[in-house]
């Protein structure tokens, strides 16, 4: 491979091979090979099954791409053996009571509980398909000093189908009558999930406050590929293969060049430099290279833990699920354990064992009589039934996160209370 093209050649047979390359006039190719050779790359498999994977992925791609409910449900069942739930939608818990009543719904929610969310797009069903989680979207709910109650996120307009709110990334903080209008008028589904009872006593609002205000400023979102990939062979689906996916994004990176630069090369050049004090690479080639270099290729790579103190162009790594975790673990939800928050998805948030798993007795009897089956979590709104897989099953602990593995069709992370 070259900047400008790809050839393949069997190595079924053994002995010496000849490959050979025509058509030398384009002067950028020329200076690309001259500065770093033409790149070889073996895989373990045959061509065709290769091609094939990453034809599958260029169809899922494609087939993602589609904002029909009908044809995203139908996917959820044909390749996850899902099926969705129906909900009664003009049940809105939280707003369908007089907040000043002390048995509303948000005079019941404390500062620490939290509130995720999913809508179905492509986007969160490409999500879910790679990472096992039905949860696109994590939030914090604080109090103020004067009892109001907000919802504390980071956030961009992409959320939103259109009509889309007038802001762009950033760090937002939003009465919660007012937030939850805002989801409910765009068909997300929020279950609120409240902190388990000891943990929520001693929740530490002022400095969950004062790290939310001390970092509201640019950030990135570049490495968040990376978060869900913590080993090398156990977070691909079963459909594809570690070549098949690689060979996806050589392709990717000619076809897109600066969406692979965005979401890849930065984040594979911070562990190349911090882990390896090797030199940035500008392609995918290239980091490909590198990789083979040392030994290892680009999942190897990017299965190494995201690190909080590394500096992105736009600033640290933040997603919202970092935003949750810090804000926990600055309320002293998480003890005194040593963890990368940049680490954590919002599926890791979810599976944490910190929260009150009665809310019919913590919120309100209406979170269990408003749904067709009892669930843990109180949902407050949502045309479908939410589903948060492992939730509150692993006790938090040192450098948690940082090797899961989890792969269709159930996405159980193992080893087990990793």
């Amino acid at each position: 491979m070259t900047s400008h093209r790809m050839a393949f050649h069997s190595l079924s047979k053994e002995g010496i091979h000849k490959i050979t390359l025509k058509g030398w006039k384009n002067v950028t190719e020329i200076l690309d090979v001259e500065a770093n050779g033409v790149r070889i790359f073996t895989f373990d498999q045959k061509i065709g099954p290769l091609l094939k994977s990453a034809w599958r992925i260029m169809q899922l791609v494609k087939a993602l791409s589609t904002s029909d409910e009908k044809t995203l449900k139908q996917f959820h069942q044909d390749q996850m053996n899902y099926t969705f739930t129906q909900r009664n939608d003009s049940i809105v818990l939280g707003l369908d009571d007089n907040k000043e009543d002390v048995n509303s719904i948000e005079r019941r929610i404390r500062s620490g509980d939290l509130l995720a969310c999913h809508i179905l797009t492509g986007a969160n069903t490409f999500g879910w398909y790679f990472y096992g989680t039905h949860i696109s979207h994590i939030v914090m709910c604080l109090r103020d000093e004067n009892d109001e109650l907000f919802v504390v996120e980071t956030t961009n307009a992409n959320f939103f189908p259109d009509p889309q709110p007038p802001w762009g990334n950033g760090f937002r903080k939003t009465p919660f009558r007012e937030w939850m209008t805002l989801y409910h008028s765009h068909g997300y589904a929020v279950s609120l999930l409240p902190l388990e009872s000891s943990l929520s006593s001693s929740f530490n609002s002022t400095a969950a406050w004062e790290w939310f205000h001390s970092h509201e400023k640019a950030f990135s979102t570049t490495a968040f590929p990376f978060i869900a990939i913590d080993t090398p062979n156990n977070n691909i689906p079963t459909d594809f293969t570690r070549e098949s996916l690689i060979f996806f994004l050589m392709l990717a990176g000619h076809v897109k060049p600066k969406v692979v630069s965005q979401h890849l090369i930065e984040a594979v050049n911070m562990r190349l430099f911090h882990i390896f004090d090797e030199r940035p690479c500008h392609s995918i080639e290239e980091c490909i290279t590198t990789a083979n270099k040392l030994g290892l290729d680009l999942f190897d790579i990017a299965a190494i833990p995201e690190d909080e103190s590394w500096m992105y162009q736009d600033g640290p790594m933040l997603v919202c699920s970092t935003v949750v975790a810090n804000m926990l673990r600055a309320g002293g939800v998480l003890g005194n354990i040593t963890f990368n928050p940049t680490e954590l998805t919002p599926k890791d948030i979810l599976m944490l064992n910190i929260f009150d798993t009665n809310p019919a007795a913590r919120i309100s009897p209406r979170c269990v009589s408003t749904l067709p089956v009892v669930k843990p979590y109180c949902q407050l709104m949502g045309p479908y039934v939410m589903d948060v897989q492992y939730y509150n099953t692993i006790t938090p602990h040192d450098h948690m996160f940082d090797n899961c593995g989890a792969s269709p069709p159930d996405w159980k992370p193992y080893p087990e209370g990793c």
